[in-house]
């Protein structure tokens, strides 16, 4: 009913209450947990959100996103700026993101992606006098790579709860770059603290900015730090190893549908 009052779906209520009535409907007939052999989800973030919504556990096996190609460790340096790569938009963290560089006058930072807030971030980027951000346009998926290689890390401001998966996260990874994160949902299960990254408060633009000054002042240390990403990307986000866990998947949830109908 929360559902159908605010609109969720499309905005429109009437289009909500069809997939209400679709939800409750399959919920009375336990299509989810009779019908279905198998649910793949991409973090433990949300195995643990389905499982909550009455999903059985055993039913659900874990399998994250991969990049193909490998575009290749980057090979030189430490990077000569910050990055955000994504939508301009609230969700985003795109005002923590530009209240944070406030206090980062002399930290490169480059902006890849468009959204409702671009017009606000060219703005407040005019009225602060802050030149040391740049909004880069449309790039090749080389090109991106690229940009992505150049930076020193991958600043992730999201504050969206439920953010699906994070393949930018991924994508700075195989390019041995760290992630500054929100500490918030699957961000802070794929950014692993101190390792592959730093996590910050959502939200907090001083949490944030101090842990981009830190980030900046030790070039040493995200070094490290990209390779553990690297590290991270060839343990579980190349194809070949997610052509495995699928496999895996497909194999495990065939012998357990011939063992409950030799049961039968």
């Amino acid at each position: 009913m929360p559902g159908v009052v605010h609109g969720c779906y499309r905005n429109s209520r009437s289009q909500t209450a069809v997939v209400a009535a679709m939800l409750t409907l399959h919920r009375w007939l336990k299509t989810w947990q009779d019908k279905v052999d198998k649910y793949i989800v991409f973090t433990e973030f949300y195995k643990n959100k389905f499982i909550e919504g009455g999903l059985p556990s055993k039913k659900i096996a874990l399998k994250p996103h991969f990049i193909s190609p490998d575009p290749e460790c980057r090979k030189t340096g430490p990077g000569e700026y910050a990055l955000f790569i994504g939508r301009l938009d609230k969700e985003k963290g795109i005002k923590t993101l530009m209240e944070a560089w406030r206090n980062l006058s002399d930290v490169p930072l480059k902006i890849r992606g468009g959204g409702d807030l671009q017009g606000y971030v060219e703005d407040f980027k005019e009225k602060n006098s802050l030149g040391n951000i740049e909004i880069v346009g449309r790039l090749s998926s080389k090109e991106l790579f690229d940009l992505i290689k150049n930076a020193r890390f991958l600043v992730w401001p999201s504050e969206g709860y439920y953010e699906t998966f994070g393949l930018v996260a991924i994508e700075a990874y195989a390019c041995g770059v760290p992630v500054i994160a929100s500490r918030i949902g699957t961000l802070a299960e794929n950014v692993k603290d101190g390792y592959s990254g730093l996590h910050f408060t959502p939200g907090d633009d001083k949490d944030f900015s101090s842990k981009v000054r830190w980030a900046w002042d030790n070039p040493e240390k995200m070094i490290e730090m990209g390779k553990n990403a690297r590290n991270e990307y060839e343990l579980k986000y190349t194809p070949e190893k997610n052509y495995r866990m699928l496999l895996e998947i497909y194999e495990r949830t065939i012998e357990e549908s011939k063992s409950i109908n030799n049961k039968h």
